[in-house]
C-alpha cells in the first residue's frame, strides 16, 4: 500500500498545537498542512509526487463531497477520490 504522510501541525492559520500523523480526508477544510513523507512503491508513488505529495510540500483542503477531495498543492487545485486519499496520511 502506498501511502504520503502529513504533519498535522498547522503552518497557516493555526487554532490548535501539537504535532501528529493522520490520514488526508480527516484534515480540516482551509488548514495548511506539510507533507512530512511519502511511502510506497511503484506506480501509485510516482503518481502522488508528481502531482506535488513530495516531502516539505504545504496541502490545503479546499473542500471535501462524498469522501472526495479538491486539495491546494504547490498553488495547483489537484481532485483525489476516496480511495486515493485513503492513502495519503
Amino acid at each position: 500500500m502506498q501511502t504520503a504522510v502529513i504533519s498535522s501541525q498547522k503552518v497557516v492559520g493555526s487554532t490548535s498545537s501539537g504535532v501528529g500523523q493522520m490520514p488526508l480526508p480527516m484534515a480540516t477544510c482551509g488548514e495548511l498542512y506539510t507533507v512530512t513523507g511519502v511511502r510506497g512503491k511503484g506506480e501509485t508513488k510516482n503518481f502522488l509526487a508528481s502531482l506535488g505529495f513530495a516531502p516539505g510540500a504545504q496541502v490545503s483542503v479546499v473542500c471535501q463531497m462524498g469522501g472526495n477531495l479538491l486539495l491546494n498543492v504547490k498553488g495547483s487545485l489537484v481532485a483525489l477520490g476516496c480511495s486515493m486519499a485513503q492513502r495519503i496520511q
